[in-house]
């Protein structure tokens, strides 16, 4: 079993620009600069990249002569947005309020590897307004124990913790026009050791 590392703030990769491309996510002729700030995956209220597959067993700590299951749980991810308008508009707070209401989550391995099969994408509805100026986070489902199951079942190596990405798609709307985000969030999945969770 792999012992769990440390917190890691995910890495964000953002995509498309009309305008402002250094510093938007996307920027609509609205008057809107969203961005993707962050995605922290984070497991049971608790951060980490790193996603256990395989629940095992754990000395039970009010008996050492018995086992009880290792904790174990889908994984989330924390993702925090901001609407900052574009550099052309002071206040920023002028920015027309967006909602964002659909996302999609594409899993896909960062390195080729046998032990790395494909997984089936997630996807859904979560409403989140983001008003001119502001930032806001929601959490969304990142790996939950469907997908955990689908590595494994699918014949994913346990012990040799691949890497995967997260692919986020973000979609919604400001007054005039769709808005379509996309970031991405890194982690590990392989048979690490919660039992001191």
């Amino acid at each position: 079993m792999l012992r769990s590392g440390l917190l890691v703030l995910a890495a964000v990769a953002l995509t498309g620009c009309v305008d402002d491309r250094l510093r938007c996510g996307e920027a609509t002729f609205s008057g809107d600069c969203v961005s993707v700030l962050s995605i922290v995956p984070t497991e049971n209220g608790a951060s980490t990249p790193d996603v256990d597959v395989v629940q095992g067993k754990c000395t039970d700590p009010s008996d050492s002569t018995k086992t009880v299951n290792e904790p174990f749980y889908g994984h989330s991810a924390i993702v925090t947005f901001a609407n900052q308008g574009l550099s052309t508009q002071d206040p920023p707070e002028l920015a027309p309020a967006l909602v964002l209401s659909a996302y999609t989550v594409d899993f896909v391995a960062n390195e080729p590897c046998n032990a790395c099969p494909a997984l089936t994408s997630l996807s859904g509805q979560q409403s989140l307004t983001l008003l001119g100026g502001q930032q806001a986070q929601l959490t969304y489902p990142m790996v939950p124990l469907s997908t955990k199951a689908e590595f494994v079942s699918k014949g994913g190596r346990v012990n040799d913790a691949p890497s995967y990405s997260a692919v986020y798609t973000f979609t919604g709307k400001d007054p005039v026009n769709k808005v379509e985000l996309t970031a991405a969030a890194t982690f590990t999945m392989a048979n690490f050791d919660n039992c001191q969770k």
